[in-house]
């Protein structure tokens, strides 16, 4: 570790022995099929455990929605094959199957942690714990990540 890399530590983890820096990371561009493939087994691979996301989708592959109120929860879906979608139709149950992964940030600042939205690309990023995932249901594999406050993810 640097001493740039040091000093950040101590000033986003106030000393915290930076145990956040060596959370298990996944940083890309995802999108539907093969391009989100890496992501979803990353989550996965780590669920129960605290992690650190930095991903990106374009606005055009992004399914999903962003919260419109305190109780609601951020979502998307990650379409993985389809069969029968008829040219032209965007992917749907009916046709595909997929994980949904649903972002529970009550209470915690985005600056922390979350999913957000500027100049067409959306923004997954912050450290996050993987509660779990099951299905499938309805086609879909639903994956919870709750985003952590900083401090929280020492």
């Amino acid at each position: 570790m640097n001493r740039t890399s040091v000093l950040w530590c101590v000033v986003l983890l106030v000393g915290a022995g930076c145990a956040a820096a060596e959370r298990p990371h996944f940083s890309a561009t995802v999108g539907p099929f093969e391009a989100g493939a890496a992501f979803t087994d990353f989550v996965f691979t780590h669920q129960k455990e605290i992690v650190r996301l930095t991903v990106a989708m374009e606005e055009e592959d992004f399914d999903g929605s962003l919260p419109d109120g305190a109780d609601e929860a951020a979502f998307f879906v990650l379409w993985e094959a389809c069969e029968g979608l008829p040219k032209g139709t965007a992917p749907s149950t009916e046709y595909c199957t997929g994980t949904e992964i649903n972002i529970d940030a009550n209470g915690v600042d985005p600056a922390d942690s979350g999913l957000s939205h500027a100049r067409g690309t959306y923004r997954l990023e912050g450290y996050f714990a993987v509660q779990g995932c099951d299905g499938p249901h309805q086609g879909l594999m639903g994956c919870t990540l709750k985003a952590l406050k900083i401090e929280e993810a020492r």
